[in-house]
């Protein structure tokens, strides 16, 4: 790529990905980058940059870092109302309803990357045929599996209150597909069908609140024709009062729990516990879970969640230290032996403020319960909500408050943990919950390990899921751990194979060993490429009409294309370079690389996207020493 952009092309080719062989050789010509000369052209960049510290830190091993959680924020297109959202088995889902007009509403699904850690918008759900006045699409979700349960409340539906959609992910396609619609059972609006929905293990439970008493009906796919339909249900524990039985639910394998916020009297609430019998082919009712000196509209049983053999449950309106109405969750344990459920815990909500603040919905995950806290009053006109945190300590077998959970507050802008009106979630290392009231942002504490390769106080982790691009190859590892240099400029355009070249560096930063190695990989197969440098820094958009941005720059470009240097992606889209650092390719002729210097490199190659044109990988910064 001389002042004339040429390369050579060379007849005689070696394996592919192997160094060129040489032949009868032809110019091959490209005016993808153009004129050497880009001053005009060159726009400011911020670059992370390692210093010379973090690099002897890297070389002689780094320390890791205390463990901590991550953010990550997602914030709907303006406009778009969040209604509901849940979190189970790395899976996220949401529920906008603004999104279609009348506010019908869409369920987007986040999955969680095995690979990076961060939340991924996969896919987004709605019916296959939406009724007149299905607006309430996502008005309750559950997920377990590969099984997604969507309750849909439609308004006004004469006959009709709530819907179920059952989806099932095609385990060929890995797309979530409409696998069922199961109409209400009785044709009456005020049955309420649907106040509480879970899934567990290929089962889907449905509470009916306002019928009678309450009623939780089961559905399950047929193991024989593969039809979803009623399976039977579950009645209030007999000489027990109940008036909003099944308003929440929760499923694990065969362990139903059951919450009625207003129970026994009408008033404090209760929750029931029922296991399925295979024997008896039934729900056996095995014990209610009350708690004691709690006062009217506690509604005790608002939210339920199970794990293992605890069970944690929210109390919004509960009474403690002589404030009333601020909220909180009881923890319950049972004793596998005598299959006994104990109160082991009662977690109140510090937080003095407007009645009903908190316990509205809980998590649990491992040795970790959550509950959602509300309208925390904390200046004048103003007030932020967030997420309480309690861990369990063995060695002082108790459990432990840990610092409350909160976006970052925004001068001016009042932070309110919406949880209580749109869902939570808790599961894998992972909390979700939406923070300020007016953007309507979710926010995700993603839990991360304690590793942290480059030392720089920060778990690799968390400095993947900010989205900085250190680890530009996906592999879960910061690529300033994997070869040496900083990485910088992600490539924004996708080559013809979907992918974005990549360029990592393996080697010595040590002049004097002269062993620098440019791997190039994600490359369009079948194509040739050469690597660039330059001693400068900087963005050219699309130089020459490349679909690339070139983040490199000078008087003129150090270009590797030299015999032998011209490389060949073939079919795996790689290629590597050893670098000779006492014969280098520079803007001032062929020099010796020297400690203390500081060269840049990126790789340029052809692709046909759909036509002739070129693209760029990242760019790879090396201090010598």
């Amino acid at each position: 790529m001389e002042s004339a952009g040429c390369l050579f092309r060379f007849s005689s080719l070696a394996a592919p990905g192997n160094t060129v062989s040489v032949g009868s050789q032809r110019r091959l010509c490209d005016s993808d980058l153009g004129n050497p000369s880009f001053r005009s052209l060159v726009f400011d960049m911020k670059l992370i940059t390692l210093t010379i510290a973090v690099l002897i830190q890297l070389l002689l091993g780094a320390h890791p870092a205390a463990a901590q959680d991550c953010t990550q924020t997602y914030i709907p297109p303006e406009g778009d109302w969040g209604r509901h959202f849940v979190l189970e088995s790395s899976i996220g889902l949401f529920t906008h309803m603004n999104r279609l007009p009348f506010h019908a509403a869409e369920v987007d699904i986040y999955e969680k990357s095995p690979v990076s850690g961060a939340f991924e918008l996969t896919q987004t759900l709605s019916p296959e045929v939406r009724r007149p006045g299905e607006n309430y699409f996502g008005d309750r979700t559950a997920t377990d599996g590969n099984i997604i349960a969507v309750l849909s409340e439609s308004v006004p539906i004469p006959g009709e209150s709530s819907t179920l959609y059952i989806f099932e992910k095609n385990p060929t396609t890995l797309i979530w597909e409409q696998a069922a619609r199961i109409a209400p059972p009785a044709n009456s609006l005020s049955h309420q069908f649907g106040g509480g929905v879970a899934v567990s293990e290929g089962r889907v439970v449905v509470g009916s609140q306002f019928e009678s008493s309450g009623k939780v009906y089961v559905i399950e796919r047929d193991p024989i024709t593969g039809v979803w339909d009623y399976s039977g249900f579950v009645l209030p524990p007999p000489g027990v009062a109940a008036s909003w039985f099944g308003f929440s639910v929760d499923l694990e394998g065969d362990r139903l729990a059951v919450g009625d916020i207003y129970g026994a009297a009408g008033t404090t609430g209760s929750v029931h516990i029922f296991e399925y019998s295979h024997a008896w082919d039934s729900w056996v009712y095995v014990q209610t879970l009350t708690a004691s000196g709690l006062s009217f509209q506690t509604q005790y049983g608002l939210d339920v969640e199970m794990e293992g053999d605890r069970i944690l449950i929210g109390a919004r309106g509960h009474t403690q230290s002589a404030q009333s109405g601020r909220g909180g969750a009881y923890l319950w344990q049972r004793n596998p032996i005598s299959n006994i459920w104990s109160l082991v815990a009662a977690f109140d909500n510090p937080f003095a403020g407007q009645s009903g603040t908190g316990g509205e919905f809980v998590g649990l995950d491992g040795d970790n319960a959550y509950f959602s806290v509300e309208y925390v009053q904390v200046t004048p006109g103003g007030s932020r909500g967030g997420i309480q945190h309690f861990m369990y300590d063995a060695g002082l077998q108790d459990w432990v408050r840990q610092p409350h959970i909160e976006p970052t507050p925004i001068p001016g802008v009042s932070f309110w943990a919406f949880v209580a009106y749109n869902g939570f979630g808790a599961d894998n290392g992972t909390l979700i919950y939406t923070g300020e009231r007016l953007s309507n942002t979710y926010y995700f504490f993603i839990g991360s390990s304690d590793e942290d390769c480059d030392g720089n106080g920060v778990a690799d982790r968390c400095e993947i899921n900010s989205g900085a691009g250190a680890d530009l190859n996906g592999n879960g590892l910061l690529d300033v751990c994997e070869g040496i240099g900083t990485a910088y400029c992600r490539p924004t355009a996708l080559n013809s194979v979907g992918e974005k070249g990549l360029l990592l560096v393996d080697g010595s930063l040590f002049a004097q060993e002269n062993s620098v190695t440019l791997r190039a990989t994600k490359l369009s197969p079948n194509q040739f490429g050469y690597a660039v440098n330059s001693p400068y820094q900087g963005v050219v958009i699309n130089p020459g009409g490349s679909q690339g941005n070139l983040c490199i720059f000078g008087s003129s470009l150090g270009r590797h294309n030299r015999p032998g240097e011209v490389r060949y992606s073939g079919a795996a889209g790689e290629f590597d370079l050893i670098v000779d650092l006492t014969n280098f390719p520079s803007p001032m002729g062929s020099i010796m690389v020297q400690a203390g210097e500081t060269w840049n490199f990126q790789v340029w190659y052809k692709d046909q996207n759909p036509s002739n044109t070129s693209n760029l990988t990242n760019a790879v910064s090396l201090t010598f020493q």
